[in-house]
Formats: structure tokens, sequence, C-alpha cells
């Protein structure tokens, strides 16, 4: 379903066994880098979430409790007939029943079944160069020694956080637009079918 490009950026992340117990600075690009890679190496998607930039924080949030209350409204106010399929579309149950955003977006990214990338490719992804964007200042791209390019963004506390390629925050920012779409359909239909109950 979702998010491929950031689970395959995660997983071809090297493995820095010398941050595994100890805590990053993410005041600079290559503790940010250095964090980022050890929760990516453990598939700790929802510990990668408090790691990207805050608008996009900000927006799965938003879908979350979007998917929250639409989920519940289905359940409280759909009749039996209707309310599996409904509850269906929303997503799996994992994504629908997860507690908080942070769970809610390691939920979307499972949801999309990528098979995670060699040990040995991981190995071999070591922080080669980083250089800042000249036409945004405080987004930097880092690039790796197998190649991939990840990019950082200097938040307004200082520190660096996460920006995934164009391919997933189009993802996250569809299922930002879904998530109102479907609590603005499913509000419609619980007065419709409040109404057709009153009539009877």
């Amino acid at each position: 379903m979702v998010l491929g490009v950031l689970v395959l950026g995660g997983v071809c992340v090297a493995l820095l066994s010398h941050f595994k117990h100890h805590a990053v600075d993410r005041s600079t690009i290559r503790g940010a880098f250095a964090a980022y890679q050890e929760v990516a190496d453990r598939g700790d998607w929802a510990s990668l979430y408090p790691l990207m930039v805050k608008d996009l924080q900000t927006k799965i949030a938003t879908t979350h409790e979007n998917v929250r209350r639409t989920t519940e409204l289905i359940e409280r106010s759909y009749p039996a007939t209707l309310r599996r399929q409904a509850l269906a579309d929303l997503g799996p149950e994992a994504v629908r029943q997860a507690g908080t955003p942070a769970q809610y977006f390691a939920a979307l990214v499972g949801a999309s079944g990528r098979v995670a990338l060699s040990i040995e490719e991981k190995i071999g992804s070591r922080m080669k160069r980083v250089e800042e964007d000249k036409k945004v200042p405080g987004r930097f791209k880092v690039q790796t020694v197998s190649g991939n390019q990840l990019e950082f963004m200097r938040g307004g506390d200082g520190m660096f956080y996460f920006v995934p390629g164009p391919t997933d925050v189009q993802q996250i920012h569809h299922e930002y637009l879904r998530s109102i779409d479907n609590l603005d359909a499913t509000v419609q239909a619980v007065k419709t079918f409040g109404g057709a109950a009153a009539a009877r």
C-alpha cells in the first residue's frame, strides 16, 4: 500500500554498532544520520516518526486522528450489514486501531509488505558526502557509499530531521487527503442513517 521508498531507503543504511548503545546528537548531520540508521536497521518505524520533519509529523498525526474518528463513527453508527466493509475500506486493522500517530505510521509502513534488503547491502551504506542545498538553507543531502541519498532539514529547535523521499511524501499526503474525504463521507452517511431511522 504505502511508503516503499521509505522502507527501502531505511533498510539500505549502515550497521554502525558504536551508535547502538549511545545517545546521538541530532544537532549535527552525522548524529541525525546515526539516529536514522539505528531505527531503520531495527525496522522500528514508530521510532522513525519523531525523527521526521515536523510538517510531516503533523500531517501524519492529523491523518491518524481522522482515521480514529472515522473508525469510531462506523463502529458506533453504521448498520451491521455495512459496518465490516466500511471498516475494511479504511485499511488494515493495525492501521485503524493504532493508538498513537507513531504507531499509525509504523502500521502504515508495515502494510506495504516490503522485504528488507540483505545485510551486506546495509553494511556497505556508510556516509560518504554531505552537501547543503543551495536553494533551501538548512536542508542537507547525505550521499552514502552505496549510492543512496537521504535528506535532513534543520528544525527551529536546532535538531536535524529526516526528509522522506518524494514518493513517500506524496503517499503521506495522499493518506492525509483520503482521511479527510473518508471522515466527511462517514459523517454524511451517519446523518443519512439517522434520518432513515427517524423516518421509520
